[in-house]
């Protein structure tokens, strides 16, 4: 892995992750599609802000907008563009209060999601077009839940950009790998039940 870098997201990341580095303080895992990943040194909130810097983004502004659309208070989908949206999760357990442990997840690259079956307290692992494994704190059903309202939240964005919603773009481009692969993920989730408290 390579120390801190100031431009994380040169090339767009799968997943990033608040991990405790190799000083013992907060600092970011950051996962590519290559299947590489990268520690920065950083917080994850403060990689997140950077992320918003480079996409011009207003964070507040963005979770007030897609939190009235999808009616949902905490864990609201960060929407950058129509195949860069970020899933939140729980990805550690901390060992402060004050240190973070939501990490975040892009929408397109998850590949499936299993229940663990094993005596520790993940409840399921995600699996990412990458090939990386990540283990999550947060439930399997909540965390479906979440990749509906970020389909949904891709949804109302492309609508907002008078683009076709059918489908993920890629730099502008249509990507329909990639919307075959959303559609696929939908169409999983679709038969599971989800219960009203997530």
């Amino acid at each position: 892995m390579s120390n801190h870098q100031n431009s994380p997201t040169t090339d767009q990341p799968v997943a990033f992750l608040p991990v405790y580095g190799q000083n013992g303080g907060n600092a970011t895992l950051i996962y590519f599609k290559e299947g590489h990943t990268v520690e920065d040194l950083r917080s994850t909130n403060a990689v997140l802000r950077s992320i918003c810097r480079q996409y011009n983004v207003d964070l507040i502004q963005m979770r007030r907008n897609y939190r009235s659309y999808l009616g949902c208070e905490l864990f609201t989908p960060l929407v950058f563009s129509a195949d860069m949206i970020y899933i939140g999760l729980k990805s550690r357990k901390p060992f402060s209060q004050n240190d973070g442990a939501t990490g975040y997840i892009n929408l397109k690259d998850v590949l499936k999601i299993n229940q663990a079956e094993d005596d520790s307290k993940v409840q399921c692992y995600i699996y990412l077009t990458g090939g990386q494994i990540i283990s999550s704190y947060t439930s399997l059903a909540t965390f479906n839940k979440r990749l509906v309202n970020g389909s949904l939240a891709r949804e109302r964005f492309c609508t907002l950009q008078d683009r076709s919603p059918r489908g993920p773009f890629n730099n502008g481009r249509y990507d329909q790998q990639a919307s075959n692969h959303i559609n696929d993920l939908l169409k999983l989730l679709a038969d599971k039940c989800f219960p009203k408290d997530c």
